[in-house]
């Protein structure tokens, strides 16, 4: 059977006698190419290159390590399926959405087996530079010499931050919305949005704790790596709860650009509002104190990339 296109695979019984494998990651990210954008393309086009890089394949996904982990355990489940950008995501997406999620819950099930005081997050970055989506698969220790900056801790803390399990919520309300069906439009994350979050203020979302550190990264990474109260609880794993929408929770988001008219603009607006607020409450810290503001680019893969992905169009950072 070729890999790639729409596989009707059920994953549970692909995985049922599956061996965990070991997890090792390389010492360092893919060696960069001139198209260091496209190199999740090569990677499901040509795994058998990369071997040293992939921790598991399925007949729908390469999972592979991140080339700059933020995390103890930082991997990324890349669908085989060629989908270039998150704004591509609708509701035909949704059983491969679905799938990727078993898919990282099995794989955290198993880790935490190892290590059960680690929590993970499962998501997507909103923007995102590299070609292809794909889905962090990353504990929530944040123990990596390449958190370096304010941005690195809040691509995964805050709306910027898209946990798998809202984003497979929030197509399952576009399907089910009379009259939409397959014909709903994608999701949609403005940048004017989403980029916001990368300046957002720093706050321990450990459980119980909250404090604010402002913009002082080394204060407040200091403060998250020795901080005793637990760690934030799984995001993006589990399908949400069927009362009160998260959706429905404030997130003090940014001013949002200019709404498009029409049933289209109406359905991309709304879809995009809601994710954000959804996210917000999800990154959201247990004390009173206030939400977590995290925020963020996405982690590189090629060499080059500092740990997380350049602004579209931009050259990544260095490590």
């Amino acid at each position: 059977m070729a890999f790639g296109g729409s596989l009707h695979v059920d994953l549970s019984a692909e995985l049922e006698d599956r061996v965990f494998p070991t997890y090792s990651a390389p010492l360092g990210p893919i060696p960069q190419s001139s198209s260091w954008q496209d190199v999740l393309l090569k990677v499901i086009e040509t795994p058998e290159k990369y071997e040293d890089h992939i921790f598991m394949q399925t007949l729908k996904f390469v999972v592979m390590y991140d080339g700059y982990p933020k995390a103890n355990n930082h991997l990324l489940i890349v669908p085989r399926q060629k989908i270039l950008t998150p704004n591509a995501l609708n509701v035909g997406h949704l059983d491969l959405l679905k799938d990727a999620r078993r898919l990282a819950q099995w794989i955290v099930q198993r880790l935490r087996a190892k290590s059960p005081h680690l929590t993970f997050a499962c998501g997507m970055h909103t923007i995102a530079s590299l070609h292809q989506v794909h889905f962090h698969v990353i504990s929530q220790d944040f123990d990596s010499e390449r958190v370096k900056h304010a941005k690195h801790w809040l691509s995964f803390n805050s709306p910027f931050f898209a946990p798998l399990s809202l984003l497979i919520e929030q197509l399952e309300g576009h399907a089910n919305r009379k009259g939409w069906g397959s014909l709903a439009p994608p999701l949609e994350f403005p940048p004017a949005r989403y980029e916001p979050y990368l300046k957002g203020p720093l706050r321990c979302n450990r459980t119980g704790c909250g404090r604010d550190f402002g913009r002082e990264f080394k204060k407040f990474q200091q403060h998250y790596l020795s901080c005793t109260l637990p760690l934030p609880p799984n995001r993006g794993l589990d399908e949400p709860s069927r009362g009160k929408s998260a959706a429905s929770s404030p997130s003090g988001e940014p001013a949002l650009k200019k709404k498009k008219t029409g049933a289209e603009g109406e359905a991309a607006n709304e879809g995009a509002k809601s994710i954000s607020t959804a996210a917000a409450a999800a990154a959201a810290p247990a004390a009173p104190a206030g939400g977590d503001d995290g925020g963020g680019g996405d982690s590189a893969v090629a060499g080059g990339g500092g740990g997380e992905e350049a602004k579209p169009g931009e050259k990544q950072d260095g490590p």
